[in-house]
């Protein structure tokens, strides 16, 4: 689930003349599977949150998944903090903030690369470096 959201983040973060919509579908597909085989039932509600900001993000322009992204990253971040993500996910995940839109995301490498705002990639911070689970 962790790798569709970073796949998603990486397509908002770049340009795209064609103004066509990140696919989210990988990401609906793997935080509803996540949903169905959670073993605490603390989970269950953040991935189905998960999944349904993406399935509505399914629907929206490029310029809205910019914007409804937020959505997304704020409860990803949410399930993470309950159940980080293993070491094969990437050697460090990092969690950012974007001061305009008020929202986080993750990315694997420190540099910003904001996926909200497209005419200003390096508008944000890192918040804090995760601590991942050992490899399984």
């Amino acid at each position: 689930m962790v790798h569709a959201y970073l796949e998603v983040a990486a397509y908002l973060q770049q340009d795209h003349p064609d103004n066509k919509p990140a696919d989210v579908s990988a990401l609906v597909q793997a935080s509803g599977t996540f949903a169905e085989k959670a073993t605490t039932v603390q989970h269950r509600p953040l991935a189905k949150a998960v999944k349904d900001a993406a399935s509505a993000m399914a629907r929206e322009t490029l310029e809205a998944q910019h914007k409804s992204f937020e959505k997304v990253g704020a409860a990803m971040l949410a399930l993470i903090a309950m159940e980080p993500p293993s070491s094969k996910v990437a050697a460090t995940l990092y969690v950012m903030n974007c001061p305009m839109e008020h929202g986080d995301w993750l990315q694997t490498v420190p540099a910003v690369n904001n996926p909200f705002l497209p005419a200003m990639r390096t508008c944000g911070s890192v918040t804090k470096a995760l601590p991942l689970s050992p490899a399984k």
